[in-house]
């Protein structure tokens, strides 16, 4: 998730130190965890980005998926393409808390 909140700042141009000063902010808040992902995550994402014959470009989508399947993290996505690939896992979604906006 903290990839793709990078990236959410770059598109937005935010300069590099503006960046590392809001990262900083967010990953010290006392609400936010940080965690890894781990070898069966990998396994899985790079997987289904096999599968369904994906750009490696949606693995890191695949990680932040299994991560909130496999430990029944809460997500919330305004990315539409991960958005298009939690729809198709409705009822994963429900037991895991996966918003989809």
């Amino acid at each position: 998730m903290l990839y793709e909140f990078i990236w959410f700042l770059k598109g937005l141009s935010v300069s590099v130190i503006d960046a590392r000063d809001k990262l900083l902010e967010y990953i010290t808040c006392r609400k936010c965890a940080v965690i890894r992902e781990g070898m069966d995550d990998v396994k899985w994402a790079i997987s289904a980005v096999v599968e369904e014959k994906l750009s490696l470009s949606r693995f890191n989508d695949k990680i932040v998926l299994s991560l909130a399947l496999h430990k029944g993290i809460p997500l919330a996505t305004y990315d539409s393409k991960l958005r298009s690939q939690l729809l198709g896992l409705v009822s994963h979604c429900f037991r895991c808390r996966i918003v989809i906006l």
